[in-house]
This record gives structure tokens, C-alpha cells and sequence, in this order.
């Protein structure tokens, strides 16, 4: 059994994003502590038992992560701070960090594994000013070059980091585990008065097409429910409401069975997105598909240049085709897709690929 110390910047009790997923697959037959990103108090750390293998740590900081990590001295201070706490404890630990800002880690952990999970440099280039996002990449680079090897969820991530770091490897995301929920999944879909449409994730207003959203509100026959943290920025843009249903951050059997309940998921990322940043499948593709559900996604790069069979995805060329192809993959679904759909996430699990992690952690020694 190892034990493993997963760096992050993530709040713990975020819907499931790909530092959650790996660190309850590590779980399973591992020692894992999560360190969830600072919240705003007086400096310490509580720390929370999720199960016997599973501990979270959540740090507090006097300045708000959401300021922190932009900061270079406040954010280097905070890793001095924190990084000397971690290494007294679990100095024996295989770390990986989650964090690209994290830049003096190695300090503290001279061999860590980088896991990229998106392309944040490129996020951080339009939501910054220059002098953050050059601090970002600079963070990146200094990260990646000093790990033992470096996990990216996308080819194009890995490319990069192999400027950086020749030891860098493609581990795709995976999916969830929802046996335990005890999910009825309705695998004999059926006309209804209006077409249950899902949107899981993080919806803000650089991210998510506002104007794509507005014209499934402006149709009768949608009925659209967002599951997760929605920017109001983002709401402030939406005319037609009457369509729309709100339910916040969800997680475990609440969220499955909110989503067993959607005719269709989808994926309406701003058109920015599509050529700034390199973007995967992200977890809400095989959290729509381990129950089952066709998914309408805009044209990422991820979803582009997997060969899915037909049925599985539609991609829609621009904002007009994307209603139509909702209409149409709704209309075309039927029991035997939603059967192999769910194969196929059950195939792609995320225990796969922790034991993907595992194998590179035996081939550098960790």
C-alpha cells in the first residue's frame, strides 16, 4: 500500500473534478491526503476523515486563494508556509500536485509528479493581466521541468509539457463509479411534453456561450437544468428563464440521479475556448454517459479526435446546429445506445486510470 499527498488549489467540496476522481481511485487500496485549496482565515489546517484511506486537509490563509494565487510573493510565502507543515507529515509520501502554481515545491519534495488537467496557462492569458499569466507560465514551466514525470488528460498537453519535461504522459480522464447510488437507470427512453436538457460544470461567463444558451431557453420544447456553480456574470446575460433550473453544486447519488433524469447532455463552451485553450472531454462527458445519456458538445479539440460510435456524440459545427442536433439525438436514441454507452464509461473507469498512474509510479520509483 502507498500513501499519496495530492496537491491542489481545488475546494474540496466542488462537484467532482479530475483531482477528486484521482484521488478516490487511488483510495481504493491507497493512503490518500487531499490538500483542498486555502480559505480565508487565521493561518492553520483542519483536517476531515472522507474514509478509513482518504483524509482531506483544508488550509486557511489569511489572504483568499482566489487573490493568493495571483500574488507572487503572497503565493510563495503560503507554500513556505504550508509546504514545511506537509513535509514534517507526510514526508514519506508520493506527492502529486494538482497545483501550476506551486512553483517552489520542489523545496519541500524534491521528487513529485505535475498532473495538467487543462491547459491553465492559456486560461490564465485571458482572464489575467500580462504580468499574472507571464508569473503563471513561468510557474508552469519551473513546475514541470523539476517533476520526475509529468500526466496530462490530452495530447496537446503533452506536447507542451515535454518542452519542459521529456517524461510526460497521456493519461486520458475516466469515469465515475456510481454503483454504490443504486441508480434506476431509465434505459427506455420516451417521448415527453419537453426535452430534459443537462449542463454540468463550473458555468462562467469566459467559458460557456451565453448566446448559445439563450437561444435553448428561447425554445418551448427545452427544459435546461444547470448543475453547478453558475457566475453571475453569466446569469445576468440569460433572457428567457421561465426554461431554466438552477440547482448548484451537486455531488454523489443526488447528482447521478439528477442526471439519469436529462433526455441529453451537453457542452456549449464559448467559441474563445475552442481555439485558446486545448480542452478534453472535461468529467461531464462520461458523468453524462455512465448513465447512459447522448451528449450534444461544442466542437473541442478532445471530442474532435475521438472515434466514438455513431450515436454517442454529436458535435455541433456552430450555435444554429446545436438545437437541431439535440432534437436529433434525442430522437435517434434508443436502448441498445444507452446499454453501450454506459459499457463504454464502465470501460474507461477511473480505476483504469489509477492503475495507468500506478504503472508510471513503479517505472520512476515512487
Amino acid at each position: 500500500m502507498k500513501s499519496f499527498l495530492l496537491i491542489t488549489k481545488t475546494y474540496w467540496e466542488e462537484p467532482p473534478r479530475v483531482r477528486h476522481q484521482v484521488a478516490q481511485a487511488l483510495a481504493v487500496n491507497h493512503k490518500v491526503v487531499f490538500v483542498a485549496a486555502n480559505k480565508f482565515g487565521i493561518p492553520g489546517v483542519k483536517t476531515k476523515k472522507v474514509t478509513d484511506n482518504y483524509l482531506v486537509i483544508q488550509p486557511f490563509f489569511p489572504v483568499d486563494m482566489r487573490i493568493r494565487y495571483r500574488l507572487p510573493v503572497i503565493n510563495e510565502l503560503y507554500q513556505m508556509w504550508l509546504f514545511r507543515k506537509l513535509q514534517r507529515r507526510y514526508k514519506e509520501s508520493v506527492v502529486i500536485n494538482f497545483d501550476y502554481t506551486a512553483n517552489i515545491i520542489h523545496k519541500f519534495f524534491k521528487r513529485y509528479i505535475y498532473y495538467c488537467h487543462d491547459n491553465f496557462v492559456g486560461i490564465s492569458k485571458r482572464l489575467n493581466p500580462a504580468f499574472i499569466s507571464r508569473y503563471h507560465e513561468r510557474c508552469e514551466a519551473g513546475i514541470a521541468g523539476k517533476a520526475v514525470f509529468c500526466v496530462s488528460v490530452i495530447k496537446p498537453l503533452q506536447d507542451y509539457l515535454k518542452q519542459y519535461n521529456q517524461n510526460s504522459f497521456e493519461i486520458l480522464i475516466g469515469s465515475p463509479e456510481i454503483t454504490e447510488y443504486q441508480i434506476d437507470i431509465n434505459y427506455y427512453p420516451e417521448k415527453k411534453n419537453q426535452i430534459q436538457i443537462g449542463l454540468v460544470g463550473f458555468i462562467e461567463f469566459y467559458n460557456t456561450s451565453h448566446s448559445l444558451v439563450n437561444k435553448l431557453l428561447e425554445d418551448p420544447n427545452f427544459k435546461l437544468t444547470i448543475i453547478g456553480p453558475v457566475d453571475q456574470k453569466f446569469l445576468d446575460q440569460l433572457r428567457n428563464k421561465d426554461n431554466l433550473e438552477l440547482t448548484g453544486p451537486l455531488k454523489g447519488k443526488e447528482l447521478y440521479t439528477r442526471l439519469n433524469g436529462f433526455d441529453v447532455g451537453i457542452a456549449p463552451y464559448h467559441e474563445d475556448m475552442l481555439d485558446v485553450v486545448y480542452l478534453g472531454t472535461g468529467n461531464k462527458f462520461y458523468q453524462y454517459f455512465i448513465v447512459g445519456k447522448p451528449i450534444v458538445f461544442a466542437p473541442v479539440f478532445g471530442i474532435k479526435k475521438m472515434k466514438l460510435p455513431y450515436g454517442f456524440v454529436y458535435v455541433a459545427r456552430d450555435e444554429e446546429d446545436f438545437p437541431k442536433l439535440i432534437y436529433k439525438a434525442v430522437r435517434e436514441n434508443s436502448t441498445e445506445l444507452i446499454k453501450k454507452r454506459i459499457s463504454y464509461a464502465r470501460d474507461n473507469s477511473w480505476d483504469r486510470r489509477a492503475e495507468e498512474l500506478l504503472n508510471y509510479c513503479s517505472k520512476f520509483d515512487l
